[in-house]
């Protein structure tokens, strides 16, 4: 009987494990959709392509550089959009979860649990009068669209390994 129980452990921890979508299958799946991607399309096809949804995932806890937990986390998808205007010209800026974290950690936050990914893996999305003109960090810094970005993290929890 014992026997069987541990069998039961193992399938069950196996079945937890592969189960659940993680911050990085939405990542890995903006990547395929950003190649879909061509300038002059409006806000709307980008929208249909690359999903515009809060997705709840499953993330890794860690403290202390130990796995400690698992918690469900919300996403949005996409992770913010904002208006931006350099001189006189309006730009709406939409940001994609779709960098590697390069050995950064995301966060969630205690209170919403809700997924905080750090601003250097974002994608952006550049539309001028609804039309997509371009995209990517070095897109958007060369019109001047990257936003000065400090986050306070006292009371965050990290995710991800």
């Amino acid at each position: 009987m014992k026997r069987y129980m541990w069998a039961f452990y193992f399938l069950i921890v196996a079945l937890l494990g592969c189960a659940h979508l993680q911050t990085e299958d939405i990542r890995a799946r903006n990547i395929e959709s950003l190649k879909q991607l061509e300038i002059g399309m409006t806000e709307a096809e980008v929208g249909r392509i690359m999903g515009v949804d809060v997705e709840r995932v499953q993330e890794p806890v860690y403290y202390q550089g130990r796995l400690v937990d698992y918690q469900i986390i919300e996403v949005r998808n996409p992770y913010r959009a904002e208006s931006r205007t350099v001189g006189d010209k309006t730009y709406r800026v939409v940001y994609y979860y779709a960098e590697p974290l390069g050995g950064m950690r995301g966060y969630w936050d205690r209170s919403y649990r809700e997924a905080i990914v750090p601003d250097e893996c974002l994608t952006p999305l550049v539309f001028e009068h609804g039309r997509l003109i371009g995209l990517g960090r070095e897109f958007a810094d060369e019109k001047g669209l990257l936003p000065e970005f400090d986050m306070e993290t006292t009371d965050w929890m990290f995710w991800g390994s």
